[in-house]
C-alpha cells in the first residue's frame, strides 16, 4: 500500500504526527502454545514456533498476564547423564577447574557448580572454611611480613593465598607494610626515568599534600588571598573570571620543610599528627605567600619561574623525611 516509504518512516510519522500506536494481540493459538510450551521448551523452541514475536515481548506476557514461570532447567536432573553425575561426586571438590570443563565440555562452569552445590550438596575445597594457621605460621608472619617482600612471603606460605595472609594479618594486629611491600631503607633516593619508583617513594608525603591542599583551611586561605586582591589578577589586571591562588613559594617545597621540621613523626604511622601540626604551621597558611592569578598568567609564571619538581626534590635534601621509615 506504501511502496515509498520505509517501515521506520511509517511508524515515526503514525506515532508522533498521528499519534497511533499498534497492538499486538495475541491470539487463541499462541497462547495455548505458551502454556503447553513456555514452562518447558527452551528459548530457541519458543522463538522458532511464535517467529512473530520477540522474545522480550514473550516473556512480558507469559510473566505478567499468563503468569507463567520457566523452570530453572539447569538444576534438573535430566541435564547431566550418570556417568557424568559420578564423575561430578567424584572429582569436584578437588579436581581443577580446566580439568572439569575438559571432561564436561557440553556445560559452562555456572551450571556445573550450581548443580553440584544445590542437587549434589557437594563444595568445593576452596569453599569449604579455611585451614587453621599453625604456630610455625603465625611467628613467621609476626617477623617477617613488614620487612619481606611479597614473593617471598609467598614462597615461604605457599599453602596460602595473598588474602588469606592479609585477613590473618588484620586479626593478628600486626602492623602495616611499608608502601605497598617495598621495604625503604635511609639509602632510597630519587631515581630519573623512574616515574613508577618516584610515586611510591613519595606516596606518604602526596597523601598528606592532597589532604592539606583539598581542606577548608586552605579554601578559607584561597578566599582571603581573592578578597585582598579585590579578584583580580595581579600581571595583566582581568577581573573575575577563573582565578588561581597563585603559591609565590611553591607549596610541596613548603611541606618538605614542615617534613624536616618534625621528622620524628612518620608520615605514613603519624598522619592525624602531623595534619593536626599541619594546621597550626603558619608558612602553609601566609597571606603574604599568595599571589590571584587568572588562568593564563598562573600558566605563564609556572612555567618561567618554578623549576620542574624532579629539580626541586633533588635540590632539597629528602634524605631525613625517608629516615622516618
Amino acid at each position: 500500500m506504501l511502496p515509498k516509504y520505509s517501515w521506520m518512516q511509517i511508524l515515526e510519522y503514525a506515532s508522533r504526527k498521528l499519534k497511533l500506536k499498534r497492538k499486538k494481540n495475541w491470539g487463541e493459538k499462541e497462547i495455548l502454545y505458551l502454556k503447553k510450551n513456555y514452562c518447558v521448551a527452551t528459548k530457541e523452541q519458543i522463538l522458532d514456533g511464535l517467529f512473530n514475536r520477540s522474545w522480550m515481548g514473550i516473556r512480558s506476557f507469559a510473566n505478567d498476564v499468563l503468569k507463567l514461570k520457566r523452570k530453572n532447567r539447569y538444576l534438573s536432573q535430566e541435564v547431566f547423564t550418570q556417568s557424568e553425575i559420578l564423575y561430578l561426586q567424584k572429582s569436584f571438590a578437588s579436581a581443577p577447574k580446566k580439568e572439569l570443563l575438559g571432561n564436561l565440555p557440553n556445560y559452562s562452569w555456572h551450571i556445573i557448580t550450581r548443580y553440584s552445590n544445590k542437587i549434589l550438596g557437594i563444595e568445593r575445597e576452596s569453599c569449604l572454611p579455611p585451614k587453621i594457621w599453625g604456630k610455625e605460621e603465625i611467628n613467621y608472619l609476626k617477623k617477617n611480613y613488614i620487612t619481606e617482600t611479597k614473593k617471598k612471603i609467598m614462597t615461604n606460605l605457599p599453602d596460602r593465598t595473598w588474602t588469606a595472609i592479609q585477613n590473618a594479618v588484620q586479626k593478628l594486629e600486626i602492623g602495616g607494610r611499608n608502601l605497598k611491600g617495598i621495604h625503604l631503607s635511609p639509602k632510597s633516593e630519587w631515581k630519573k626515568g623512574h616515574g613508577t619508583w618516584n610515586k611510591r617513594l613519595f606516596e606518604p608525603q602526596t597523601s598528606i599534600y592532597n589532604g592539606l591542599r583539598g581542606g577548608q583551611l586552605n579554601y578559607d586561605w584561597r578566599k582571603e588571598v581573592f578578597a585582598r586582591d579585590d579578584y583580580t589578577c595581579q600581571e595583566c589586571g582581568v577581573r573575575d573570571g577563573k582565578l588561581h591562588a597563585h603559591h609565590k613559594r611553591p607549596f610541596h617545597i613548603l611541606l618538605t620543610e614542615f617534613l624536616e621540621k618534625y621528622n620524628q613523626f612518620s608520615p605514613l604511622e603519624d598522619k592525624e599528627i602531623l595534619f593536626k601540626l599541619a594546621e597550626r604551621h603558619d608558612p602553609f597558611w601566609d597571606l603574604s605567600n599568595g599571589k590571584t592569578l587568572c588562568q593564563k598568567c598562573h600558566g605563564l609564571v609556572y612555567k618561567e619561574s618554578v623549576l620542574p619538581r624532579s629539580v626541586v626534590l633533588e635540590k632539597v635534601k629528602i634524605t631525613p623525611i625517608l629516615k622516618t621509615f
